[in-house]
């Protein structure tokens, strides 16, 4: 009689040392299950967020970039130019803007049709931008038919050069439209070159060199004209 009592507590050892086991057993199959799950979610939340980053940077790009064209657009124009503005200030360095206009691009519509004229955007916008030979330098479509070119660092002189050719890189595309300043697609250009100061801000840039631009129309179209006190009104 002892002896089964006294193996009574051995028995009851081993019972809660079995329900102590299945308990821990349990739990940590609870916690392993719980941890893939975790894992998968953490998993699916990583993809996620990969996939709105990826997202984001292509509307980012988008809302930057011309869609018919794919070179930057006049917004972007705007944030980089402001940028270049600020820096020439700091280093206090010249800075110029071109302004570009495709002679009679209207009539040319009228002529050829919008699908065509798209396609000539397209050509003109590449012209440009294989002329420009600089990382620094960069185009942008302006709106409509005009493109906007920013030349950081550069004094008027050299700044018609750079207009001059892309003037002549547009002409040597040879696209056929017959009109008062030849047979082939031409552009017009204007350029202003100045110092950026308190006084002189990034608008009054963007003014000049348009400006300039009319002046360049009012002279006959397919030339490059250079901002002076004199374009005013044009």
């Amino acid at each position: 009689m002892q002896d089964r009592q006294a193996g009574i507590p051995s028995v009851v050892c081993l019972y809660r040392l079995c329900a102590v086991l299945y308990v821990f057993r349990v739990c940590f199959f609870l916690r392993i299950r719980k941890s893939a799950v975790l894992e998968r979610k953490v998993g699916e939340l990583e993809e996620v967020a990969t996939s709105l980053r990826t997202e984001n940077t292509h509307l980012g790009s988008l809302s930057y970039q011309d869609s018919l064209t794919g070179i930057p657009n006049r917004r972007y124009f705007k944030y980089a130019f402001q940028r270049e503005w600020a820096a020439s200030r700091i280093r206090e360095e010249l800075l110029t803007v071109l302004m570009i206009d495709i002679v009679f691009f209207k009539r040319f519509n009228d002529t050829f049709g919008h699908v065509e004229g798209d396609r000539i955007l397209i050509l003109v916008a590449k012209g440009i931008q294989k002329s420009l030979f600089r990382l620094t330098d960069s185009v942008a479509r302006f709106g409509g038919e005009e493109f906007v070119v920013i030349l950081p660092d550069m004094n008027a002189e050299h700044g018609s050069i750079v207009a001059e050719r892309i003037r002549t890189s547009i002409v040597g595309l040879r696209i056929p439209f017959a009109s008062e300043t030849g047979e082939y697609l031409t552009v017009s250009i204007g350029c202003f070159s100045g110092s950026p100061d308190s006084s002189f801000s990034a608008d009054q840039f963007v003014k000049n060199a348009d400006a300039a631009l009319y002046l360049a129309k009012a002279q006959g179209r397919n030339c490059v004209s250079i901002y002076s006190s004199g374009c005013l009104g044009v």
